[in-house]
């Protein structure tokens, strides 16, 4: 719960900041560059996070990796969290900043679990009926996960529709187990 208070702090002052003055866009594209490093790079995290590594050392270390990459707003702004010894929050921060984004935007975030790639008019069809009931842009996530057979799952906040053929399975096995039948037969 502290880890997420701190991320929405400064993710919020981030965007509070950005908001003001007019570089929302161009902050939130640097994000999802620190985000996808942070996700895709496991050392990059275990240095941020390593006590043994001096700030100033971290901090030519962002600036060499970040320097041409970001807005000099962006790029100052991970100094800072790095000077006030907050850089193992970056990743979280990154995360809640673009959540802030999403909500500002009117974003809404819908993910579809399928065991295979859904057709484009399946995807169509989805969308449609989701607009019925969400009256935001909606941001479709897919996910491919072949345990659920067959079939899809949608996730949307805390509403999930399971239309898969494992959940209809677990609840045909379940029903065996409280069905009460003859074992002589």
């Amino acid at each position: 719960m502290k880890n997420t208070r701190i991320a929405q702090r400064y993710a919020k002052a981030l965007f509070d900041f950005a908001n003001e003055h007019n570089l929302i866009e161009i902050v939130y594209n640097d994000i999802l560059l620190v985000k996808s490093i942070c996700e895709s790079n496991k050392d990059f995290l275990q240095l941020l996070a390593s006590p043994i590594i001096k700030s100033d050392k971290k901090q030519a270390i962002i600036k060499e990796v970040f320097e041409k990459k970001i807005n000099y707003i962006t790029l100052s702004y991970l100094l800072i969290i790095i000077r006030k010894k907050r850089e193992y929050y970056i990743s979280q921060i990154a995360k809640q900043f673009i959540d802030s984004y999403k909500d500002f935007k009117e974003i809404e975030v819908i993910t579809i679990t399928s065991a295979n790639q859904l057709e484009q008019i399946t995807k169509q069809k989805i969308l449609q009926k989701l607009k019925t009931f969400i009256y935001k842009e909606i941001e479709l996530v897919e996910i491919i996960n072949p345990k659920i057979i067959g079939g899809f799952i949608i996730q949307y906040k805390d509403n999930k529709y399971d239309a898969s053929i494992l959940n209809k399975v677990q609840a045909l096995s379940k029903n065996f187990l409280t069905n009460e039948y003859i074992k002589e037969y």
